[in-house]
């Protein structure tokens, strides 16, 4: 119980603090906000797929031989990450993150689209430069 009570004084915070950039905070709740971090994280990791499975088959199609000497494995594990259950699940949770993002479009309207953007940008970038 003490457990649940610390998470909620820490959302609150969460809340108070970083909020107001992101949502109005008169008409939502921390755990809308939570929900859109999430939701946000979900987005993020799909685009990464996407954009290193298209990076692996362009560089396949224009110059196989240095994706087999500097990608070694890579389109193989591709290959196996879409085959799989995990490529249905990350393209499911992407899709519902967007749906989460269309659903609250009537709060991120006046610019506040924009702190959501940047902040999926920048997360994007630490995890292609860190991935």
């Amino acid at each position: 119980m003490t457990l649940l009570k610390a998470f909620r004084s820490q959302l609150g915070k969460l809340q108070r603090l970083a909020q107001p950039y992101f949502l109005p905070l008169e008409d939502t709740s921390a755990w809308q906000f939570l929900l859109l971090l999430l939701a946000m994280l979900a987005v993020v990791v799909g685009t990464t797929l996407l954009l290193l499975t298209a990076a692996v088959q362009l560089s396949g199609a224009l110059v196989p031989e240095l994706r087999s000497r500097f990608l070694p494995g890579v389109p193989e594990q591709l290959a196996a990450i879409w085959g799989g259950p995990i490529g249905t699940v990350v393209v499911s949770l992407t899709v519902a993150a967007l749906g989460c993002f269309a659903a609250f479009r009537s709060k991120l309207r006046q610019g506040r689209w924009l702190p959501w953007l940047l902040l999926g940008v920048i997360v994007l970038l630490i995890l292609v430069i860190n991935g």
